[in-house]
């Protein structure tokens, strides 16, 4: 009986092989275990946010650097109304404290404004979220919100008293303010 070292390789390379599949099916098998969804999970999925581009009459970015009498978060105060009081908006420990955030929209070049609307309203209600600017009329945005199992979010929008069809809407609305301070 002779000795063959390449059948002996080949067979020791198909049992680490097969060692190795065996295993990596065993972490799978694991990692599957951990995805399972099982009810406890306390995430929450919110949508309650509304952009807005600004301009003067003449067209100008009023988000822009550099822009007269430029809008920007140092100068706008985000205030939601509760019941009949209005209260200015600032959280600490949130991305955004003031509610807002000003940036360069990549594929457009323009500026707008992300505002994270008041959704502490029962389902159904209207929460109103008033933005106030250092040289400009404010701006009220309403909404109606919706809540299912752990979903927030709205489906009516009412921006300075008119409604904006949710079904059109694909870009930022934008609002042609005037200097009025």
């Amino acid at each position: 009986l002779q000795h063959n070292p390449e059948q002996r390789t080949r067979i020791s390379l198909s049992h680490i092989n097969m060692k190795n599949v065996i295993l990596m099916m065993f972490g799978l098998v694991i990692a599957l275990q951990g995805c399972k969804k099982d009810g406890s999970s306390s995430r929450v999925s919110v949508m309650n946010k509304v952009s807005l581009k600004l301009k003067s009459p003449a067209g100008a970015d009023l988000f822009a650097p550099g822009t007269t009498e430029q809008i920007n978060e140092g100068n706008t105060t985000l205030y939601y109304l509760v019941g009949n009081s209005k209260v200015e908006y600032f959280d600490q420990g949130k991305d955004y404290p003031k509610g807002l955030f000003i940036h360069n929209d990549a594929s457009t070049g323009e500026y707008l404004v992300e505002v994270f609307l008041n959704h502490d309203v029962p389902d159904g209600g209207v929460s109103t979220n008033i933005l106030e600017y250092a040289h400009y009329s404010p701006d009220t945005i309403q909404v109606k919100i919706r809540k299912a199992g752990r979903s927030i979010g709205y489906d009516r929008l009412w921006l300075n008293g008119e409604e904006i069809s949710l079904t059109e809407k694909r870009q930022p609305d934008v609002i042609i303010k005037t200097r009025t301070k």
